[in-house]
């Protein structure tokens, strides 16, 4: 018997999800390829198997009972319910293998960095704000976040806004990150240096993520470009 998990948000990723692997070319079959064989630590659960579970937003008893334990964070998962914010991670991380395939095509020396690149459910002190990848660019080695906007989330908005922990660690002096944005459905981007762009951002009060404080990037509208010309100015 499978749980079918009813959210329109979450439905809304995976229709994301689709259009990323038309408008890139990606097969998410191929993307989930490498996680077979792959079990999530001190289980006995295939990865493969269960992030194909969670693309279709059925879940089978086990795998359900195994987000709902692994996810149980109150502080990261603000509003959401641990089912919801795992299956959130997943599509996190699997978004993310379909931009660092698209970069090693482009013939970018790139690979996983963040805590998470294991694609394991980390328990709270594991949990860090490293970036996603590390990108070589002229033979120089820099951290690379990528972010994602569903729902022309930042051009509906005009802004960006980065938690206060991740924003204060991609501006780390002498570490500072490129950031990768991506917006679905319309397939617009960013790339932001945060070397040259830090000052920019305004802190306040987030309401929408329980009042936390985060740092806010306006004037997104202007940024925002075809997501392929800024993928290629990454080479």
């Amino acid at each position: 018997m499978s749980i079918h998990v009813r959210s329109e948000k979450l439905s809304q990723r995976v229709s994301g999800l689709s259009l990323i692997e038309g408008h890139l070319n990606k097969s998410l079959n191929a993307i989930l390829l490498p996680y077979s064989g792959k079990y999530f630590r001190n289980s006995q659960i295939s990865k493969q198997k269960f992030f194909e579970e969670c693309l279709s937003l059925d879940l089978s008893e086990t795998s359900h009972s195994f987000l709902a334990e692994r996810c149980k964070l109150n502080f990261h998962k603000d509003m959401r319910s641990s089912v919801e914010y795992g299956l959130e991670l997943v599509f996190g991380w699997i978004s993310e293998d379909i931009i660092l395939a698209v970069i090693k095509d482009l013939g970018i020396s790139v690979e996983l960095a963040g805590e998470d690149r294991a694609r394991e459910f980390l328990q709270p002190n594991e949990i860090g704000t490293t970036s996603d990848f590390l990108i070589k660019i002229d033979g120089i080695a820099r951290p690379l976040e990528i972010v994602f906007a569903w729902n022309n989330h930042w051009k509906n908005t005009d802004k960006w806004d980065l938690r206060d922990s991740k924003f204060r660690h991609l501006v780390k002096k002498g570490q500072e990150s490129l950031c990768l944005g991506v917006e679905l459905p319309g397939f617009q981007g960013f790339l932001i240096d945060m070397k040259n762009d830090k000052e920019l951002f305004i802190q306040r009060i987030n309401p929408a993520w329980g009042n936390k404080s985060c740092y806010t990037l306006s004037g997104m509208q202007k940024r925002l470009r075809n997501i392929d010309v800024v993928l290629k100015e990454l080479s």
